[in-house]
């Protein structure tokens, strides 16, 4: 069996902060977790870009799997 990235256990409530350093609100349960791009959450997943309405998700140990897009409430 091949390794597979690990599931994002968090959804994308929306960013906020200025255009040239904006700041991604995301939610697990009743945590909430604000990050940057550049930022790693939980060791595992990179915050590799935020956008206007969804964010990229990149992974720690698997640094040639694609990105994932969260879309604001996903």
């Amino acid at each position: 069996m091949v390794p597979q990235p690990p599931p994002i256990d968090f959804s994308y409530l929306g960013s906020f902060g200025t255009k040239s350093r904006p700041i991604a609100v995301f939610a697990r349960g009743e945590e909430i977790i604000n990050a940057l791009e550049g930022d790693v959450i939980d060791g595992k997943f990179i915050v590799a870009e935020i956008g206007l309405e969804s964010v990229s998700i990149k992974f720690v140990e698997f640094k040639d799997a694609s990105a994932v897009r969260l879309e604001v409430g996903r």
